[in-house]
């Protein structure tokens, strides 16, 4: 998530109790993922991309909700028109968001494992940078 986020930050996890909205910084956990921390799941960080109803595509290194070109504010230089693994349209289903991490060309987000349910979202992430 750098440099939203880097190694040895400290962050809270606010628990969330509204929906996700596009570009908040969440944590969660995949179902999926047996975890790699001997106390429970591992937890992931990363920027909501797609809400559900959404299809998010990308196109000369850009990313595209239904179409509309995303601004990115937060991406560094070099992280700008990097959209890797993004080459079929992912659509987001009911009840699911989409993450991209912040450091696109070093992220495992859902451009690799897929849309993640929202019951799967921990909360909202802060730091006191």
């Amino acid at each position: 998530m750098a440099p939203s986020f880097v190694r040895g930050d400290r962050v809270w996890i606010c628990k969330k109790d509204q929906p996700s909205h596009r570009g908040d910084v969440l944590a969660f956990t995949r179902r999926d993922d047996p975890g790699e921390a001997p106390d429970g799941p591992f937890v992931f960080i990363s920027r909501v991309i797609g809400l559900p109803g959404e299809e998010i595509t990308a196109q000369d290194g850009f990313v595209y909700v239904n179409g509309a070109r995303l601004t990115e504010d937060y991406l560094r230089t070099g992280d700008i028109g990097t959209t890797l693994g993004i080459d079929n349209p992912m659509s987001v289903t009911a009840g699911n968001v989409l993450f991209m991490g912040d450091n696109r060309s070093n992220s495992f987000d859902s451009r690799y494992f897929g849309t993640i349910p929202e019951e799967q979202v921990i909360g909202l992430v802060v730091s006191d940078r």
